[in-house]
């Protein structure tokens, strides 16, 4: 086999991986009405098996820095190998919703493994000019994941039941361990250094606190005062975090990154406009099947062109930015993407018809398409060579950590207009909630646009 396949198999295997994580997020958002009636809970509390999953894929990432000096690359994929195995049959044979959720956090933890792995060989062993193609394949496998896993979750509950959901998924898992178990090598020798559990206690504790407080922030059961202290927490400990970093000598994370002003406001618009996708698919999913009164099927239907073109989209856009640059490439992607999201926010005042919801998440996913792998690119670009393990870090942890945010989101507003509601008022208040979720993420979209401008005015 020659180095070239051999870093192509290991792309893919640890991609795989990456995939089987967003294949469930988004085929879990399809099957959310059965989990919220098999298990009789809120729409706040069901939204934990993606938020929850999206925070510890947030915190592994943020510590693969460490990890991939500490550890071989090889140790790491078969590591997350046995932890998806795990924690798939933990949620697939679960009897209640806690033990459903505890097998999320357990695959969590095997996705805050794997992504890293991918774009790290990537970086490590693709050459500069061809980067860009290379990112564009591996955020191809990320990206089906999200595509194929609506009518991946719709079959699945139309032929079996929601346990089938984990467990077929195990196909993945081996198809993945037998791509990479002699693929996967070693890129660099581990080094004996210690882990920052300082940094570690006070992310683990920045990101809770924000999940907790933005999931239940509209509780009928928990305190909005409880919710409100935690956020009040998150934003003291980052900024206790922050100080501290800066006096360590091996941080969990090189926050110097963050001085680069143009990196720092790429990363935040990146962060900002990947709150959006999986929350919108999670929106569409509930609104179609309670307010249409639509099966998993149609929900699915809905989803897949749109997010099929994203996915075919990320390679050949990577391909774009090597050849015209970002300014133009994720200029385009921000426009179709910030327009999907205002059609959305006016379609959804009268009735989201489902032609019209086809079309207008179809508008919304080519710009997520442009966007996405590009903007990580560009901004990982903007750093020396030296910082790029650590600015790749923030930006795919800020791509699994944004949607637990945009699901906490969605799922406190829709909690908020559906809680003690039944019949008919049930349906206005889901529908009302859609809307005003859209209208929230609109407002976000639009601010990682102004950022994004700052950015590309300073490079001329």
């Amino acid at each position: 086999m020659t180095e070239k396949n051999k870093t192509l198999f290991a792309i893919i295997a640890t991609g795989l991986l990456s995939f089987l994580g967003t294949n469930l997020l988004t085929g879990l958002n399809i099957a959310m009405p059965v989990i919220l009636k098999t298990y009789d809970i809120g729409t706040d509390l069901g939204q934990l098996v993606n938020s929850a999953y999206s925070l510890i894929v947030g915190i592994c990432i943020l510590m693969s820095p460490y990890l991939l000096k500490r550890f071989a690359t090889s140790q790491l994929f078969r590591s997350s190998i046995a932890i998806f195995t795990v924690g798939l049959l933990i949620s697939g044979l679960a009897s209640n919703f806690a033990i459903l959720l505890t097998g999320r956090v357990i695959q969590g933890i095997a996705a805050g493994l794997s992504v890293p792995l991918m774009f790290n060989i990537i970086i490590d062993k693709v050459p500069k000019n061809q980067r860009g193609t290379f990112i564009g394949v591996g955020t191809l496998l990320l990206t089906m994941g999200p595509a194929l896993g609506p009518l991946y979750g719709s079959l699945v509950l139309h032929f079996f039941n929601l346990p089938w959901l984990f467990l077929l998924m195990l196909i993945v898992v081996f198809i993945s361990l037998a791509l990479g178990f002699k693929t996967v090598e070693p890129l660099t020798k581990p080094q004996p250094i210690k882990l920052d559990w300082g940094g570690l206690i006070l992310i683990t504790i920045i990101l809770s606190c924000l999940t907790f407080g933005l999931s239940f922030i509209s509780s009928s059961v928990i305190s909005p005062v409880i919710s409100i202290g935690s956020l009040v927490v998150a934003v003291i400990t980052t900024i206790w975090f922050f100080k501290y970093s800066a006096k360590q000598t091996n941080p969990i994370l090189n926050v110097t990154v963050f001085h680069n002003r143009d990196f720092r406001d790429q990363n935040i618009s990146f962060f900002l406009s990947q709150v959006a996708p999986p929350a919108v698919g999670f929106l569409l999913s509930i609104y179609v099947q309670t307010v249409d009164h639509n099966s998993a099927m149609v929900a699915a239907l809905i989803l897949l062109p749109g997010s099929l073109l994203s996915a075919l989209i990320s390679p050949a856009s990577g391909t774009l930015l090597d050849k015209l640059g970002a300014k133009k490439t994720i200029g385009l992607g921000t426009i179709l993407l910030t327009l999907g999201l205002a059609l959305f926010v006016v379609s959804t005042a009268h009735h989201l018809g489902i032609w019209e919801a086809v079309v207008i998440y179809f508008i919304f996913m080519s710009g997520i398409g442009l966007t996405t792998g590009n903007l990580q690119t560009s901004g990982i670009s903007l750093l020396t060579n030296q910082q790029q393990s650590d600015g790749d870090a923030f930006f795919n942890a800020s791509q699994q950590y944004s949607g637990s945010v945009g699901t906490a989101l969605s799922g406190t507003v829709l909690a908020a207009y559906q809680t003690g509601k039944v019949g008919n008022s049930l349906v206005a208040g889901t529908a009302t909630g859609t809307q005003i979720s859209f209208l929230l993420f609109l407002i976000l979209a639009l601010i990682s646009d102004f950022l994004l401008f700052k950015v590309f005015r300073s490079q001329k």
